[in-house]
């Protein structure tokens, strides 16, 4: 799935115009109103995603191209980790441990650099994989609302719409007995 936006833009189109129309063809979903909503639904989702993965992206085009610039917000991202994580090393080291974590510190304060670009890559790691864990998550969630809308309309034999003045319309019409508002 996430390989479609890796791809390029030919494969980041790709992926939620198949899952659309997968989504239009499912039985499953129930009427055509409900697949295209569930379809509408599904290529939100992904579209938000792949704009979600373009952004690290973008800061790897952006380093490759300007490295002096890459360079520069590495060593301050990497001052800033060092500097946290002395203070942390105040705040929680007691006993033997402090002669290991004053070795990583003595290195991670020689190389900021090295420092910041491994903080950077392990931020953009955790955002892919915390975008695509959501986004998964959400599939599953647009999936098994239409299908128990698909369910209720298989029961009631009915069209579920959630449009909201539709159904203002409905309870009026019952209010009013059946008349008066056609």
């Amino acid at each position: 799935m996430v390989l479609g936006y890796v791809a390029g833009a030919g494969g980041a189109l790709g992926v939620p115009l198949t899952r659309t129309v997968a989504t239009l063809l499912d039985s499953k979903k129930g009427s055509l109103t409900n697949r295209a909503q569930c379809a509408k639904e599904h290529m939100n989702n992904d579209l938000n995603l792949g704009l979600k993965l373009s952004v690290p992206a973008a800061a790897g085009v952006v380093a490759v191209c300007k490295p002096d610039l890459a360079t520069k917000l590495a060593a301050k991202a990497g001052n800033y980790i060092t500097y946290g994580v002395k203070e942390a090393v105040k705040l929680f080291s007691k006993g033997g441990a402090k002669g290991q974590i004053a070795k990583a510190i003595g290195y991670m304060a020689k190389h900021p650099t090295r420092t910041g670009v491994a903080g950077l890559a392990l931020t953009a790691g955790l955002w892919v994989l915390n975008s695509i864990v959501n986004h998964a998550n959400k599939n599953g969630r647009i999936n098994q609302k239409y299908e128990d809308a698909a369910r209720i309309e298989s029961q009631t034999k009915n069209v579920v719409l959630e449009n909201p003045a539709y159904k203002n319309q409905v309870m009026e019409f019952y209010k009013n007995g059946g008349r008066g508002i056609y």
